[in-house]
Parts: structure tokens; C-alpha cells; sequence
């Protein structure tokens, strides 16, 4: 397939998505919440229930996204890479109707028979406009190296951040859900900016 780079830099969507309480239950236990019918219940039951931060992460990987923003890429070797979903507001409410507008930011080739990374940056926002969080999220295709044009590469920086995101894969800081609970849950009184919340193929890892 031919890789369509005049795609890079648009914005598509807005790709809006309804929630009720049960989806972000589902998705919690999918998560593996509440698995031992102790820890976590907070993010699998009703009563009090707060949402799971990674609950945003899915709304820039929904079929629509996929099926519009497809700039010919072989989808039998799509892997995800990873996220860095930066926090803006805290997602409190436990169903409601979430925007998302989503960026084709950047196609990396990285040559001949290694692939090619695919950066999407997704903003999503509530009901009432307000920018909730950012997504970035990496994607790498495997059969798609070696299209060889180079504008598309990026900047020398774009390029030293690609090689950092592809050490990721060796390894993942691992942390706690309970330790990142307070995204899902801050008040104007504790609310201290935005924070950042970064997921790879071995779990999460935090940063501010």
C-alpha cells in the first residue's frame, strides 16, 4: 500500500463517544480491578465509584478513529507502542458524553523491513468544551518500513524521542493503580495541574 503523508498534520473528528456507569465498571474488572473482590472496589462498584484514569486512553483507539484516519497502512501489522496521556481536569463524572478531536502528528519510517511509528495526538473534552486530557499515542507498523520519504522524519529532537520511545519496550516502571487514583478524583481544592500518566506494552508508568 502507498503511505499517504499529505494525511500528516490534519486534525480528524470530532469522534464522540457516550459512557454509562457500566462501561467504565466493565472496563475497571477488565483492567483487573476489584480480581480479588478486595482491592479496588472503589473502581468497580457503584456506590462512590471513580473511574479508572486509563478509562481516557480508549477513546483515541475507538474503530471510528481507525477507520477514518487510515492513511494506508498494512493493519495485519499494526502493534500498539504506547500512551502518554497527560491529565488536564479531573474525570469525575461516572457516565456523560466525551469529544474527542484527534492529530496525525507525525510517519516515521524507520527503513526497510523495520516498520514505521505513527504519532496521534488526541484531545478530548466534556460536555461543556472543557479539555479534559491529552493522548498521545504511538503506533508501529510492521510491514510498512522502507516508503523512504524522509520529510517525514521529523526534526534531529523528534528523531532522539523516537529512539527513546523505542527503548521502552525493554522495560516499563511499574507502579500502582492506588498511587494515580487521585486523576480520578481531585477536587478544585487538590487540583494541582495537569499530570501525566504514560502506558507501554509492560503496564504504567508516572510522571509530572
Amino acid at each position: 500500500m502507498t503511505i499517504k503523508t499529505e494525511m500528516v498534520g490534519q486534525t480528524f473528528g470530532p469522534f464522540v463517544r457516550d459512557y454509562e456507569v457500566k462501561d467504565s465498571i466493565l472496563f475497571a474488572l477488565g483492567c483487573g480491578c476489584a480480581a480479588d473482590g478486595k482491592t479496588d472496589l472503589e473502581y468497580a462498584y457503584e456506590k462512590n465509584q471513580k473511574i479508572l484514569p486509563m478509562f481516557g486512553a480508549m477513546l483515541i483507539v475507538d474503530s471510528e478513529v481507525t477507520k477514518t484516519i487510515d492513511y494506508g497502512y498494512n493493519y495485519a501489522g499494526s502493534l500498539h507502542w504506547g500512551f502518554d496521556l497527560r491529565f488536564h481536569r479531573p474525570l469525575t463524572r461516572a457516565s456523560g458524553r466525551l469529544s474527542t478531536k484527534v492529530l496525525l502528528k507525525g510517519l516515521y519510517d524507520r527503513g526497510e523491513g523495520k516498520g514505521l511509528l505513527a504519532q496521534h495526538v488526541g484531545d478530548t473534552y466534556d460536555e461543556e468544551g472543557n479539555l479534559l486530557f491529552t493522548n498521545e499515542s504511538w503506533d508501529c507498523l510492521i510491514y510498512d518500513g522502507g516508503w523512504g520519504d524522509r520529510r517525514r522524519r521529523g526534526t534531529r529532537s523528534t528523531c532522539l524521542r523516537v529512539s527513546r520511545i523505542s527503548r521502552w519496550w525493554s522495560g516499563f516502571l511499574r507502579i500502582r493503580r492506588s498511587s494515580i487514583a487521585f486523576l480520578a478524583t481531585g477536587t478544585r481544592s487538590t487540583w494541582t495541574g495537569s499530570t501525566r500518566l504514560r502506558t507501554g506494552c509492560h503496564g504504567p508508568f508516572f510522571t509530572r
